[in-house]
């Protein structure tokens, strides 16, 4: 290997494990180089191949974006009994806007975004920022699912091509039946005067539109975007997307070990999960951490190093860490013995 990218890969790969912070490098180095040569790109298809290299599935992820490429096989997920079968979602009348949250009623109006898409190179985990909404529960949730199976997210869209939009959940039943439910939505969204970028959940790339898509449908699903705006169950929303149980664990009586364990299994084998943190009563628990109470993040993977475990970790507003990886993008490493301590529960789809 002779160019920057070829040496960065090298050194990379040098302890065995390629971390986010040298995945961040290596984007670093091919932006600077403006477009990626053939031989640049081949590099870097080879480094992706080698999957197990990777200090996790989010650095890995995130290398792949850079490719346009995914790092989930292409196929349709696994779906429970209920699951539609043809390549047709059914015909439903388009649901009425939402009602805002009480605090800004009056205040937000429902515009387009200019230019919008639905998609801009598929369905990535980081694409999400929660916005001036309190449901970091369904953020987190739409990043821990995107992370673990994109194409699920892209499956439960359909875009009927008239401006509006069906979105498929499933909805559990008293006896335990699964089914499927279908919320049709245009693609008009709460912005404040001003503002040209919705005022609630939205992607980092401007034009596109799938989170806020995503949100309006399950704000009417369940009600209204006040009925969401005051928090809720991330497992209920893995559970909706996903058409599977969640499982929670109390942190604080779980034995860190066998949930590590647990954390790593289900992100290694693309199972979404994620935490919420105490509530308010807590919140000087977080003093100094970098982190928040009353807060949902998303579970990415886990690592060890050095014998410290590590479980990784991203906030839903796309920023706002724990400082240390010199990238504030929201996604960040916490000591396993650090989780046990500021971690409440744990969501396991």
């Amino acid at each position: 290997m002779t160019t920057k990218i070829g040496s960065l890969i090298k050194n990379s790969l040098a302890d065995g494990k390629v971390s986010m912070a040298e995945v961040d490098g290596l984007i670093k180095q091919a932006n600077a180089d403006g477009k990626l040569t053939k031989g640049e790109r081949d590099e870097l298809s080879k480094l992706l191949a080698k999957g197990d290299k990777f200090e996790s599935a989010a650095a890995k992820e995130k290398l792949a974006k850079l490719l346009g490429v995914s790092t989930n096989p292409a196929t349709t997920p696994t779906a429970p009994s209920a699951q539609l079968t043809g390549s047709k979602f059914p015909t439903v009348t388009t649901s009425a806007d939402p009602k805002v949250f009480h605090e800004e009623a009056g205040k937000l109006t429902y515009q387009p975004i200019a230019g919008g898409q639905l998609f801009v190179d598929g369905v990535n985990g980081d694409d999400i920022e929660q916005g001036y909404l309190g449901d970091c529960f369904l953020a987190a949730s739409l990043s821990s699912v995107a992370y673990a199976d994109p194409k699920l997210i892209e499956n439960a869209i359909q875009d009927n091509k008239d401006g509006t939009f069906t979105v498929r959940f499933y909805q559990r039943t008293a006896s335990g039946s699964v089914t499927p439910k279908y919320v049709r939505v245009d693609s008009d969204f709460p912005t404040a005067p001003g503002y040209s970028n919705p005022r609630y959940a939205r992607c980092r790339d401007g034009k596109e539109m799938w989170v806020s898509i995503m949100e309006k449908a399950y704000a009417c699903f369940q009600g209204s975007y006040d009925t969401i705006g005051n928090g809720g169950a991330p497992g209920d929303v893995m559970s909706a997307l996903t058409g599977k149980s969640s499982t929670e664990y109390m942190v604080k009586s779980s034995n860190k070990d066998v949930l590590f364990a647990k954390l790593t299994k289900a992100t290694q084998g693309h199972i979404p999960a994620s935490l919420v943190t105490y509530g308010e009563e807590k919140k000087d628990l977080y003093n100094s951490t970098g982190m928040h109470a009353w807060h949902t993040y998303s579970i990415l993977g886990t690592s060890e190093e050095g014998g410290v475990k590590y479980v990784q970790l991203r906030n839903p507003w796309g920023s706002s860490e724990p400082s240390g990886d010199g990238v504030d993008d929201g996604v960040f490493n916490l000591k396993l013995d650090d989780f046990m301590k500021l971690a409440q529960a744990v969501s396991i789809d």
